[in-house]
C-alpha cells in the first residue's frame, strides 16, 4: 500500500534528527533497577503480577516486566488529524512507514555490546540504535525515522542489500503490518510487552510454511526465497514475525523458542505453550526500481565468502520493541482490538501519527563491505 502524499509540515528537515540523551527516569529504584539491568544483560525477564491481572482480564496495558522509561517527548508534537478514515471488518490492522535511517555492523539482539557483527545491516526507527542499545536507551534517546517520530524509538533491522557492483542498495520505504489476524476473540489480544525482542526469517523451520520472501511489483516470478528480476519496477521483501508469546520471557537463548506462530502449520490461534496472542508484525522492504535485481544479494548470504548463498535465500529481520506506551495502547485497543483497518499510522480514534520525513539521500551507498575491516 502506497503512502498519500501529505506534507510533514516542516517539522523534520530531510535527516537532520537531533540527538544527545534525554533523561533516564525508571519508575522503581534499588533492588528493581538492579533486576532491570540484570535482565538486560541476560535478555530474559518474567512478568509482574500486574501482568498476570491484565491477562486474566484482557486489558492490552503494556508489561511491567520492564518498567516504562519516562521521556520529554510531546504526544500531540507527533500527531495530526487522521486524512482518511478506519474501517471496521475482519481484519484488524495498524499500519505505519519508516524511512531508512543507517548501516551497522550490529545487531543488539544476538551480539550484544559490539559494533562487530559478522554481517552489515540497515536500521529503521531509532537513529540512535546500536550494538549497544537496550530497552531504557532506545526509550530515552534518539529520533526515530518512522512515522511518530520518537512515539516509536523501537529499532527494526535486516540485512543489508547489495547491487551488482557491491553498493548498497537504500530502500524508499520500510512499511509495517501490525495484525490481528488468527486469534479466537480478537478482543483478548495483548500489547506487546516492554523490551521484548523477536526475530524472523532464515533459517527457516522444517514443516512450516514460509514466513518471508520475495517479490516483484509487475508479477515475474522466482525461485521461492530467492531475488527475483523486477526489471525496474518495485522489488519487495516481506519477513512475517511469529504472534505468540510465552508469557515470561523477552528474550531466550536463540532469539526465537519464547516466541511461536499458531498450531495450524504456523497460521491458526496460539498454542498452549505460547498463550499470549500479541498483535503479528509483518515487515516490507520496498525499493521502486529494481533493475537486474536478479544480481543483488543480501550481506547475509555472504557469511561464507566460499560458498556464497543464493540471492536474498538468508532473508531475516529482527524487532527490538521501544514504543510509546500510551502509544501502543491505542493502537492495539483501537485498531486491532475493535477490529478495525486503516492505513499511514492512522490510530483508529481520530488521530495519526505524524509521517516521517522522506529519505533524501543517494539510493546507492559505496564503500560498505559484508564484514568488518
Amino acid at each position: 500500500m502506497q503512502r498519500r502524499d501529505k506534507s510533514t509540515n516542516g517539522r523534520w528537515p530531510a535527516w537532520s534528527f537531533p540527538t544527545g540523551a534525554r533523561a533516564l527516569v525508571l519508575v522503581a529504584a534499588g533492588a528493581i533497577v538492579v533486576g532491570v539491568a540484570a535482565i538486560a544483560v541476560a535478555g530474559v525477564g518474567s512478568r509482574g503480577d500486574g501482568d498476570e491481572q491484565r491477562a486474566e482480564s484482557g486489558s492490552s496495558s503494556t508489561s511491567d516486566t520492564y518498567p516504562d522509561v519516562a521521556t520529554d517527548v510531546d504526544e500531540e508534537e507527533w500527531l495530526i488529524p487522521a486524512w482518511e478514515e478506519d474501517v471496521a471488518g475482519d481484519y484488524p490492522a495498524f499500519r505505519m512507514f519508516c524511512q531508512f535511517s543507517h548501516l551497522a555492523h550490529a545487531d543488539p539482539i544476538i551480539e550484544p555490546g559490539s559494533d562487530e557483527f559478522m554481517h552489515l545491516h540497515m536500521f529503521f526507527g531509532n537513529v540512535e540504535a546500536d550494538g549497544s542499545s537496550t530497552y531504557e536507551l532506545l526509550r530515552s534517546a534518539g529520533e526515530s525515522s518512522c512515522d511518530g517520530g520518537p512515539l516509536n524509538r523501537s529499532a527494526y533491522w535486516m540485512p543489508a542489500i547489495f547491487d551488482g557492483d557491491d553498493d548498497v542498495v537504500v530502500p524508499d520505504r520500510f512499511e509495517l503490518y501490525y495484525k490481528g489476524e488468527n486469534a479466537d476473540d480478537p478482543s483478548r489480544i495483548q500489547a506487546k510487552p516492554n523490551g521484548l525482542r523477536m526475530i524472523a526469517g532464515y533459517p527457516h523451520p522444517d514443516g512450516a510454511e514460509l514466513v518471508w520472501g520475495w517479490r516483484c511489483e509487475n508479477g515475474a516470478e522466482a525461485d521461492p526465497g530467492v531475488i527475483p528480476d523486477c526489471g525496474g519496477s518495485q522489488l519487495s521483501g516481506w519477513v512475517r514475525f511469529p504472534y505468540c508469546w510465552d508469557g515470561e520471557n523477552l528474550d531466550s537463548p536463540d532469539h526465537r523458542s519464547h516466541m511461536a506462530y499458531g498450531t495450524n502449520n504456523t497460521w491458526g490461534p496460539c498454542p498452549d505453550s505460547h498463550p499470549v496472542h500479541v498483535p503479528e508484525l509483518t515487515e516490507f522492504v520496498h525499493i521502486d526500481d529494481a533493475a537486474s535485481s536478479d544480481e543483488w544479494y543480501l550481506s547475509s548470504d555472504r557469511m561464507d565468502p566460499s560458498e556464497p548463498a543464493p540471492n536474498g535465500s538468508t532473508f531475516h529481520a529482527d524487532w527490538f520493541g521501544a514504543w510509546d506506551n500510551s502509544i501502543q495502547d491505542r493502537w492495539t485497543d483501537n485498531c486491532i482490538r475493535a477490529m478495525r483497518s486503516a492505513s499511514n499510522g492512522n490510530l483508529c480514534d481520530g488521530e495519526q501519527l505524524r509521517p516521517a520525513a522522506s529519505y533524501d539521500g543517494p539510493t546507492r551507498l559505496a564503500d560498505w563491505y559484508p564484514r568488518p575491516g
